[in-house]
């Protein structure tokens, strides 16, 4: 698992904006990422907001994740940052909204392919 980082074009299509959640496993560990869609200067950006392990500790951050969104008709593509080992790596990724509380991320990255499934939250 790599935990990501990075706005888009915004559109009429604002159906990622808001609030979403995803679960990770990291070392043994379980980590939530809280993530946010919003509208900034006519872009749509993603942002972390949120990292909490499953010992109750957590981190508020405001960190990109997703940047060069373009997402219409439930579909898109998006440049994804992650973090692997102290490093930043900027992928493609392809968003998929598989209904309005689903959404999936997939990316590869030198073989390393993954689908993170993210969930809205309220």
């Amino acid at each position: 698992m790599a935990i990501a980082l990075a706005g888009a074009k915004a559109q009429s299509d604002h159906s990622l904006i808001g609030k979403w959640q995803s679960l990770y496993e990291v070392e043994g560990e379980k980590i939530r990422v809280d993530y946010q869609f919003k509208n900034e200067r006519e872009k749509l950006g993603c942002y972390a907001v949120l990292f909490k392990d499953d010992a109750g500790n957590e981190e508020a951050a405001n960190t990109v994740v997703m940047s060069s969104i373009d997402f219409e008709n439930q579909r898109g593509k998006a440049q994804y940052l992650l973090q692997y080992e102290g490093e930043t790596y900027e992928v493609e990724a392809t968003l998929r909204l598989i209904n309005a509380q689903t959404l999936e991320v997939h990316y590869s990255y030198y073989g390393y392919a993954d689908t993170e499934t993210w969930k809205r939250q309220k």
